[in-house]
C-alpha cells in the first residue's frame, strides 16, 4: 500500500488497535477524536453522546486521546503510546451576523479560538 503505513497504538481508548493511516498523518504525536462528545440542543439543554461525532454535529466539546510515536519506527509501521485524554471546547465568541457560536475549537486554556484570541488583545 503506497503511502499508507500501519499504526499500532498501546494502551489508553484505542489500546492495542491497529489502524491503516496515510504516511503524511503520522506525526511525532497524534489526537484521535474519541467517542464522548456534548451537544446543545435546540432548547439550550447540554445532550452527551458516547458515539462517533458526526462531521457536522452541533458540538460544544469533545475529547480527544493523544498518542506518542514510540522510536525507533520500522518501514511501514509505527507504533505509538498513550499519553493522555484531553478536552476540547468550543470557541464561546458569538457570531452576530450568523446568528451561532464559532465553529472553531478553543485553545487550551481559554474560551476562544486562535483568532478570536488576538481579537480580544
Amino acid at each position: 500500500m503506497k503511502g499508507k503505513v500501519t499504526c499500532r497504538f498501546i494502551g489508553g481508548p484505542k489500546g492495542e488497535e491497529i489502524l491503516i493511516m496515510s504516511a503524511m498523518a503520522c506525526k511525532d504525536r497524534i489526537g484521535l477524536d474519541s467517542d464522548a462528545w456534548i451537544a446543545q440542543g435546540q432548547d439550550g439543554k447540554l445532550d452527551v453522546f458516547n458515539e462517533p461525532r458526526p462531521p457536522h454535529a452541533p458540538w460544544v466539546s469533545f475529547t480527544k486521546d493523544l498518542y506518542e510515536k514510540v522510536k525507533p519506527v520500522k518501514p511501514g509501521s509505527v507504533t505509538y503510546k498513550f499519553i493522555r485524554t484531553v478536552e476540547i471546547h468550543q470557541c464561546e465568541k458569538i457570531l452576530e451576523d450568523k446568528g451561532r457560536r464559532c465553529l472553531d475549537a478553543a485553545q487550551p486554556g481559554t474560551k476562544f479560538c486562535r483568532v478570536h484570541n488576538k481579537l480580544k488583545s
